[in-house]
């Protein structure tokens, strides 16, 4: 049976795929070219719905725990909850700047880039830091009753993007990832890129 720290580093890996995606739009836009802005919206429309409703809030019912278990960790905690608040906002930014340019609004697409690297980067070096950090810090110190009593707290719901069944408006997403990731392998023979993903 899966523990709940690895199931949350399996969803830091998922997002990593995630991002694989989303930057490869962002690279477009730095060479010149057209990025698939209705993608990157659902990319970021993800991204702003289910983490910070799920998997933040369930990292956070985790911090909270920790910071009882250990008073000198209340500053980590702390910055941690912070910075779940502060992607939040770099997210959104990014969001709407992306649905600015659907909707044929004047936006610099230079405006579109830099907030989609700078949400990219912060959110990888955040969730590397939570790995190395809190989630070993929680697989050390909390009790399987502490895991039990988070799990009571919370309500969770099935992750419509990478759980067992992919809810139909993501569809096309789970494909693009599912085929980016594959080609990323260095024995894949297939180097093809899913249309979706395809920016040239």
């Amino acid at each position: 049976m899966i523990t709940a720290t690895q199931r949350l580093r399996q969803e830091h890996w998922d997002l990593s795929r995630l991002f694989d995606v989303l930057e490869r739009q962002l690279d477009a836009i730095r060479g010149e070219r057209t990025p698939d802005y209705h993608l990157m919206r659902n990319i970021l429309y993800y991204l702003m719905e289910y983490p910070n409703h799920y998997h933040h809030p369930y990292e956070d019912l985790v911090y909270d725990r920790l910071a009882e278990r250990v008073p000198g960790m209340a500053n980590v905690v702390e910055y941690f909850l912070a910075e779940h608040d502060r992607l939040a906002a770099i997210g959104w930014q990014t969001l709407t700047l992306v649905e600015r340019v659907l909707n044929e609004e004047l936006v610099a697409r230079t405006e579109v880039y830099a907030s989609g690297r700078a949400f990219t980067r912060e959110y990888r070096a955040h969730m590397q830091r939570e790995n190395e950090e809190i989630l070993t810090a929680a697989e050390a110190l909390l009790t399987a009753m502490d895991w039990f009593q988070i799990e009571a707290m919370f309500h969770r719901r099935p992750d419509p993007l990478f759980g067992p069944e992919v809810a139909a408006e993501y569809q096309a997403l789970h494909d693009c990832i599912t085929i980016e990731t594959a080609q990323r392998e260095p024995d894949r023979a297939d180097k093809s890129y899913c249309s979706a993903c395809a920016t040239d």
